[in-house]
């Protein structure tokens, strides 16, 4: 299956001054803004050469409340995969990692892709969390 690395992600306070800081200190272009409307999150996907950075803000929790909400998890990287459903089956059968979502779920019209996503966390990893994401526009 084709495999890549996409982004790594993390909640921030405040959105906009979080990508002024990105792009001052360190040349961090915009790509998009987007919204993920389930979890009622805004959020702002970053590039600097071939590094791209997910900041995501929920304007009606403090970082604090995210900790909370989340599970302690406030980051993850992502990787896109061409077939989600073989590569979930394939980590479902792995004795240490557990799929953190039922069901794998549709994120559309976010910047140029309709995805389908779902969370997995590795406890052998500190911090496992990672989101394996295939982009259904393309093959349409």
């Amino acid at each position: 299956h084709g495999v890549t690395t996409h982004h790594t992600a993390f909640f921030v306070a405040d959105l906009e001054e979080s990508v002024q800081f990105y792009q001052e200190t360190f040349g961090f272009e915009v790509l998009y803004y987007g919204v993920v409307e389930v979890a009622h999150e805004r959020l702002a996907m970053l590039r600097l050469g071939n590094f791209t950075l997910e900041l995501l803000w929920v304007p009606t929790h403090t970082p604090e409340e995210l900790r909370e909400k989340y599970l302690q998890v406030d980051h993850h990287f992502a990787i896109l995969v061409d077939d989600i459903h073989a590569v979930k089956e394939k980590l479902l059968k792995h004795p240490k990692v557990t799929c953190e979502e039922a069901e794998i779920r549709s994120v559309p019209n976010l910047g140029d892709m309709d995805l389908l996503v779902t969370f997995f966390c590795c406890f052998f990893l500190w911090s496992g969390w990672f989101e394996i994401m295939q982009n259904i526009k393309e093959q349409n």
